[in-house]
């Protein structure tokens, strides 16, 4: 009786060798765990400045703040059994033209700005703030387009106005369908192609984080939880007598709180109590009467 992590764990120290671990590995709990994780991002980060590596260089152009992406990058050592992040490559898009647009946009804002009632008689209304806002936001130089990006960003909302804050209704009314034909034409589209850029690009940077983790734990013979699990489920499914031999020895499992269980558990669990130990589609394996029990 035990969790499905300690039971992972007794197969692989029954059967080291076949499973391709260390016999003297050590169990990393959770503790010790994010220890090694913060030293595998602190240890990827200087050496990426040490050696002025121009993925640093990259970061910042992009706009993205290293204390910002570290919990990604905690999620990709969580989710190791995933191996594909995949993204829609980004939509060509003419950077220079929706810097054009917007600098019209935000100079058609500043005319605007005399005519605007006090802030304090505003009520409600959003939108004049809004203007404010960003014509003082979009009167900085974009050296980088991220600059841009988040002056753009700003646009992903509704135009919050209020007909009687206006001195028009003809004039609100004629601003609010600006922003929003801004909003749906340039400004949706635009962030849609810049978190995809990104993104392409944040996958392969946290990626390299995550191979100076692996090799950290290599280094002090350390397996964590997702190992566990991850290694008993590759071994099984890859060696049809390992398979056969933990079935005779393990003629029956219970597991209680199935619902909690994760995919990669189940498979290790079908693996065990499959009636064809040639099957490797754990999707597709039917238990052995008797043998698997779920509470």
């Amino acid at each position: 009786m035990g969790t499905i992590h300690s039971f992972c764990a007794a197969l692989l120290r029954e059967r080291p060798i076949e499973f391709g671990v260390d016999p003297a590995f050590q169990e990393l709990d959770e503790s010790d765990d994010l220890l090694l994780q913060e030293q595998a991002w602190h240890d990827n980060i200087n050496d990426l400045l040490a050696t002025r590596d121009p993925l640093i260089a990259k970061l910042k152009d992009l706009g993205i703040e290293r204390r910002e992406i570290k919990s990604c990058f905690h999620k990709l050592i969580d989710f190791r059994d995933i191996h594909d992040w995949p993204s829609k490559p980004p939509d060509g898009i003419n950077i220079e033209e929706l810097k054009s647009q917007t600098r019209d946009y935000i100079d058609h804002m500043r005319q605007l700005l005399p005519s605007f009632t006090p802030a304090g008689e505003r009520g409600n209304d959003k939108l004049m703030e809004r203007y404010e806002m960003l014509v003082r936001v979009g009167s900085r130089e974009w050296s980088r387009d991220s600059a841009f990006f988040d002056v753009l960003e700003r646009f992903d909302t509704s135009s919050g106005e209020t007909q009687k804050a206006w001195h028009s209704v003809d004039v609100v009314r004629s601003e609010r369908d600006r922003w929003k034909r801004f909003r749906d034409t340039c400004a949706i589209p635009g962030m849609d192609y810049w978190r995809r850029y990104r993104y392409r690009f944040l996958i392969d940077f946290l990626r390299r984080a995550v191979g100076v983790y692996e090799r950290l734990k290599r280094f002090h013979g350390g397996l964590d939880f997702q190992d566990l699990l991850l290694i008993v489920s590759s071994g099984l499914k890859a060696q049809a007598e390992l398979r056969s031999y933990f079935q005779q020895r393990y003629t029956h499992l219970l597991v209680d709180e199935f619902q909690d269980t994760d995919p990669v558990q189940a498979e290790m669990m079908l693996y065990l109590a499959s009636a064809n130990t040639a099957e490797v589609d754990w999707s597709r394996c039917q238990p052995r009467p008797g043998s698997l029990f779920l509470v």
